[in-house]
């Protein structure tokens, strides 16, 4: 009877280790970050590599992860010339005393369009991000369906075990 029941937890907390739930939250420097059942958060990065980890063998939502790695490297490729070409000109401008001249205008005719579609493109990331986290968040409470949650504890580990419908 004692090996079933070691057998039982060893198997759910494998499976409980395999798909743990994830939180994102946006921060406003550093971009999006992840945390995995409430543990540190972690920066999602330019390619998500460790996020893609946790999403395992969700192939919807490795879908969305290609997709949000693809938004966001548009985003950079757009918005780092935009950004130099709209804060370029303002920094002469500031510097000078307020010398407006007119190479300014052409660098910021070109940098404010750049820059708007670095913006819409960080949005559709960013959506992209959430969809991928939320199919996996689904995922996770459909298949499973009993939650197993080992926490350390002053006296050792705190298991609770939780089923969701």
């Amino acid at each position: 009877m004692f090996k079933c029941i070691t057998v039982l937890i060893l198997t759910l907390m494998f499976s409980s280790q395999v798909s743990a739930e994830i939180m994102l939250k946006k921060s406003l420097l550093s971009g999006w970050k992840y945390s995995v059942d409430g543990g540190e958060y972690q920066k999602v990065g330019m390619s998500g590599g460790d996020l893609r980890y946790e999403l395992g063998g969700n192939d919807e939502a490795m879908a969305y992860m290609d997709k949000y790695e693809s938004a966001n490297t548009w985003a950079a490729v757009t918005g780092i010339p935009g950004g130099f070409l709209v804060g370029w000109p303002l920094g002469g401008y500031i510097g000078s005393g307020g010398e407006w001249k007119d190479s300014y205008t052409t660098m910021v005719a070109i940098g404010a369009p750049l820059s708007i579609i670095s913006m819409v493109l960080e949005s559709s990331a960013g959506r992209n991000l959430k969809k991928a986290v939320g199919l996996h968040n689904d995922a996770e409470t459909q298949s499973l369906g009993l939650k197993l949650n080992l926490q350390p504890h002053t006296e050792g580990l705190l298991l609770s075990l939780k089923y969701e419908f």
